[in-house]
């Protein structure tokens, strides 16, 4: 996960978000290290969520691996803007892999950040969001084989709620705070950012 602490990390994001669809797609919109290395002034990093490579190196028993890709990553961005990131939404995925990853935060001193991924606002909209991904998928909400989410946790949770999840590790709370303060952008307003296109003579862009 990347987010922009500058106007100048912004930018930075921008170029990599067009690169991985211009340059790096693949099934899906990629970047790799050395394009991450050229643009990351400015950004603030983290572990990503449970598909992410240190987590999922975790889950496949490689801590060995996921170390590294950690101190790869602290490495590039800096160790002030690099975070473990820690999830818990009730499922054993992210408890799988929670020990481990609070272990890795130790050893490599890189801070952890608390985090809830979330597809809706709140609590009651679980079963609205299940309706939503059928109608995505071509399925119902009687097939049980269907895509669907495995908790019903994925919404905008208050500071109170995340500090109760996460009350032995106040510290990944805290950090969710200071990044917040950390990042300050200014967008250029009333300016034409459009690209500007040559055309034949006697034509205009219009």
């Amino acid at each position: 996960t990347l987010l922009s602490e500058s106007t100048e990390g912004m930018h930075n994001l921008f170029t990599l978000s067009s690169a991985s669809y211009i340059e790096g797609f693949y099934s899906h919109p990629r970047m790799d290290l050395d394009i991450l290395s050229q643009n990351a002034k400015g950004l603030i990093a983290t572990s990503g969520c449970v598909s992410g490579e240190v987590q999922t190196r975790i889950r496949l028993g490689q801590y060995d691996e996921a170390k590294k890709v950690a101190s790869t990553m602290r490495d590039i961005f800096g160790k002030e803007n690099y975070f473990i990131e820690i999830m818990d939404h009730n499922l054993s995925i992210n408890r799988r892999t929670m020990k481990e990853l609070v272990t890795l935060s130790k050893e490599l001193s890189i801070p952890l950040l608390a985090t809830n991924d979330l597809h809706y606002i709140h609590a009651t909209d679980a079963r609205s969001q299940e309706a939503l991904l059928c109608l995505q998928t071509g399925s119902t909400l009687n097939e049980a084989k269907r895509f669907k989410f495995d908790s019903d946790e994925y919404f905008v949770k208050s500071a109170a709620d995340m500090r109760r999840t996460f009350a032995d590790l106040p510290e990944a709370c805290d950090n969710t705070l200071l990044i917040a303060e950390r990042c300050n952008i200014t967008m250029r307003e009333n300016e034409n950012l459009l690209p500007q296109y040559s055309v034949p003579k006697g034509e205009t862009e219009d």
